[in-house]
């Protein structure tokens, strides 16, 4: 069972979350102390499939590495719902399905980050500024 978000946010001050671009990270994370994760759009799209980031991979993509992540780690996950891959029932179903693959084992347990993208064309501008891989110098 996963801890609950909440509950460590109340616990930590300052809460540190470190981002977790697959299982091995997460486990790092966990082993030097971190209480909480974050798994990116930007992460999943450098690391899993070495794009920058301009909305190239789909929700199945961050289920994916997010399920891979809950695997071997129970700590709370924050998740870059992107722009939540289309209108308002588009949002309800991505909520659903990160619950699903382990955003949450609760509801309270999940914190979808909102976008700063609003479509495919309007990538995030750090990605850009940076030459499009958010991280990058």
């Amino acid at each position: 069972m996963s801890i609950s978000f909440f509950e460590v946010l109340k616990n930590e001050k300052p809460l540190s979350v470190a981002g977790a671009i697959n299982p091995y990270s997460a486990l790092l994370a966990k082993k030097t102390g971190i209480k909480a994760l974050y798994i990116s759009g930007a992460g999943v799209a450098n690391a899993s499939f070495g794009l920058p980031d301009l909305a190239l991979t789909s929700l199945d993509n961050v289920l994916e590495d997010l399920r891979r992540i809950r695997g071997i780690s129970n700590l709370p996950i924050l998740v870059d719902c992107d722009t939540g891959w289309g209108s308002a029932l588009n949002i309800s179903k991505t909520t659903k399905e990160m619950i699903s693959a382990g955003a949450s084992q609760q509801i309270d347990v999940l914190a979808n980050q909102l976008p700063d993208q609003r479509t495919a064309a309007d990538p995030c501008p750090g990605s850009l500024a940076r030459g499009g891989f958010e991280g990058s110098p």
